[in-house]
This record gives C-alpha cells, sequence and structure tokens, in this order.
C-alpha cells in the first residue's frame, strides 16, 4: 500500500508540475497544506471537499491512528490479549465451536486495539492450529477475523477505522452508527448461525 501512495504522490505531483504549470514549490505546498479553492468555488459541494486542506490538516488524525496502532502493540506485549483469549476460548459455551470462538476473538481484539489490522493478525497467529485441527481451512479463519475485525471497527468510535473517516469525511462514528445497519446485522447473523449449529 505504501509504494502505491508515494506512486501515486509522485505522479500527482508531475501531473501538476507538467500539464497545469505548476512550480515544485507550489506543487509542495498544494500537498503540505491543501488545495485552496478560488472565492467563486468555495461555496460550491466540490469546493468545499477540496478545500479541507493536506497532510497538515490531516496529522491529527494521522497521529491517532498511530497511537492506535502503538496501543495494540502494548497490549500485544505485556500480555493482556492472549490472557483475554486464553479466557474467552475455554469458556463453557462455546467448547467445540471454533469458528464462534474465532469470530467473538476478533471482535473483541477489535474493540480493545483501536487497531483492525492487529485484530485480524494476532488472533489468526493463535488460532491457526486450533481450526486445523478442527477440520477448518485457513481461508475460514481468515473470513472469520476480518469479518468480525471491521464490523466491530466500523461500530465503536475509538478505532482507527472511524479516525480515517472521521478524516476523510469530517464525520464521527456517532453520527455513522445509526445509518450502519449491516455490521450490527452481520454479527447478529454469524453468532446465531454458530451458535445453533
Amino acid at each position: 500500500m505504501a509504494p502505491a501512495l508515494g506512486v501515486n504522490l509522485l505522479l500527482s505531483g508531475l501531473v501538476g508540475i507538467l500539464i497545469q504549470d505548476l512550480d515544485f514549490r507550489s506543487v509542495i505546498h498544494a500537498m503540505t497544506f491543501g488545495y485552496i479553492a478560488l472565492p467563486g468555488e468555495n461555496t460550491t459541494e466540490i469546493g468545499m471537499m477540496f478545500n479541507r486542506g493536506g497532510i497538515i490538516s490531516f496529522s491529527n488524525i494521522i497521529g491517532l491512528i498511530f497511537l492506535a496502532s502503538a496501543w495494540a502493540s502494548v497490549l500485544q506485549h505485556i500480555g493482556i490479549l492472549e490472557f483475554l483469549l486464553n479466557k474467552l476460548s475455554y469458556l463453557k459455551i462455546l467448547k467445540h465451536k471454533v469458528r464462534l470462538t474465532g469470530y467473538l476473538i476478533s471482535i473483541l481484539t477489535s474493540v480493545t486495539t483501536c487497531a483492525i489490522i492487529p485484530a485480524i493478525f494476532i488472533p489468526s497467529a493463535w488460532l491457526k492450529e486450533r481450526y486445523a485441527s478442527a477440520g477448518w481451512q485457513v481461508e475460514h479463519l481468515s473470513q472469520d477475523m476480518i469479518e468480525g475485525s471491521f464490523a466491530a471497527a466500523s461500530l465503536v468510535p475509538w478505532s482507527n477505522f472511524n479516525f480515517l473517516v472521521l478524516g476523510t469525511l469530517g464525520v464521527g462514528a456517532f453520527a455513522t452508527v445509526p445509518y450502519n445497519i449491516f455490521a450490527p446485522l452481520l454479527i447478529f447473523s454469524v453468532i446465531m448461525k454458530e451458535c445453533f449449529k
């Protein structure tokens, strides 16, 4: 992902210099501080969307995303996540329900770590052998981890997913959750399906 963003940045700068007749300084200024809309453009919907600022205006959101990832690393290194995973996996209600256990663990990890990627990778490494011994494929583990972590992250305001939405669209999680009907429906349907198997 980082190489794609870097290539996009370079190509955008080249388009600005070669096609729009901007000098190098103007391109760097636009990337740092954002596009400055002309007086007539500022009132239009597109003008307001483009006139939100560059890297500087997005730095507080980037900082929150870094903090969420750092928090996930701290929880992993001090053993809190492993403790929670062990407690959850040995509940009597989840005995012989490997996929339900994996799904609930991905939701719990997503909520506690504030970050989607650790919520996928940390439990995956821990649950891989359990899935294999129960006869499930790696694809099932991947599906459970991704579905659970993304659905949970879209519902909690402290996840890096919602930080990104806030930074790009200017809309917080509390404003979007009432319209996000698919995430709770997905969580509910998967839990019900696995409970009554």
